[in-house]
Parts: structure tokens; C-alpha cells; sequence
């Protein structure tokens, strides 16, 4: 059983992602340092307090809707994408995976957070849009320059024309 303690003690304290323990009312119970690290709060600052309080107002009706509709028998964890506001103002954008534990009378006992940070996979989505942006504008640009190079060729070839029977009437 010891050993056991140890194996969850050192899986939940350095784990590479945010892992948090809370109760039915949504307030902190545990938390390991990544997610500390990730909402820029110490564990002593989060404890015992909600995760509404660090929730972007923006998103903390869909976030309780979420915790609520574990609550109902039968619901499998939720995923979703969370902004939660650090001290300073800023937010950050988290991958949220929630699961609720229960005993064996299927009663709950408290919901199992997991957040992973994806500003890095956020960046580098906008980066890939804007890129194919810029392909789509060149492919246009090509197209028009292409459709372009056709009228001018008509063009030139019609005044080459009149150019030729100019030159036989000047005769």
C-alpha cells in the first residue's frame, strides 16, 4: 500500500501536465506543480478556492456546465478547450480533460482536472493558416497573371494584324 502512495504521490507531482483534484463544488483540493506552473499561482493561493476564480469569465458558464453534466450517471470524462486568467491579467488557452470519481455506491466524490497548455500548438495553427493564406493569394496572383498573359497575347497578336495591313495600305 506504501509503495502504491509513493507510485500516485510521484506520477501526480511530476507529471507534465496540470493535474488538479476538486470537490463536488468545484474547489481545489490538490494540485501538482505543473498546474501551479501553468495558471501562475502557487498551491497555497488555490487551495480551498474555485476554479471560477481563475476561469476567464468568458468561459465559466460553459465550464460549470461541464462540471454539473458530470455529476449525472453514466457521463464519460469531458474535453474542452479552457482560457484561465493568471494574476497579471493574461490568459492562457488549456486543453481541459475532467473526470469524476466515484465509490462503488456510484456516488460522487470529486472531479479529476487535467490541463495541458497548447499556446505553442495555438501558434503554430495560426502560423499553418497563414501560410496557406499566402499559398492561396499566390495561386490567385498566378491565375490572374495567367488570364492576364492571355488577353495581352490577343492583344498583341491583333495589333500585330493591324499593324501588318497599316503597312500594306501605306504602300
Amino acid at each position: 500500500e506504501r509503495e502504491s502512495e509513493e507510485r500516485f504521490s510521484a506520477t501526480f507531482h511530476q507529471a507534465a501536465v496540470g493535474i488538479g483534484h476538486l470537490d463536488l463544488h468545484m474547489r481545489w483540493q490538490r494540485v501538482n506543480q505543473r498546474l501551479c506552473t501553468i495558471v501562475g499561482a502557487e498551491a497555497s493561493q488555490l487551495l480551498g478556492q474555485s476554479i471560477a476564480d481563475i476561469t476567464h469569465p468568458d468561459d465559466r458558464e460553459m465550464s460549470r456546465r461541464m462540471f454539473y453534466a458530470m455529476l449525472r450517471p453514466g457521463s464519460p470524462p469531458s474535453e474542452m478547450e479552457t482560457r484561465y486568467t493568471h494574476p497579471d491579467g493574461t490568459s492562457a488557452v488549456m486543453h481541459t480533460t475532467l473526470s469524476l470519481v466515484r465509490d462503488e455506491s456510484d456516488t460522487p466524490r470529486y472531479f479529476i482536472l487535467v490541463m495541458q497548455d497548447i499556446a505553442d500548438r495555438r501558434r503554430l495553427e495560426v502560423q499553418l493558416l497563414q501560410a496557406h493564406k499566402m499559398e492561396s493569394v499566390g495561386r490567385l496572383a498566378g491565375g490572374v497573371a495567367h488570364d492576364f498573359n492571355n488577353i495581352l497575347t490577343a492583344i498583341l497578336g491583333f495589333a500585330d494584324m493591324l499593324a501588318a495591313r497599316l503597312g500594306q495600305d501605306q504602300r
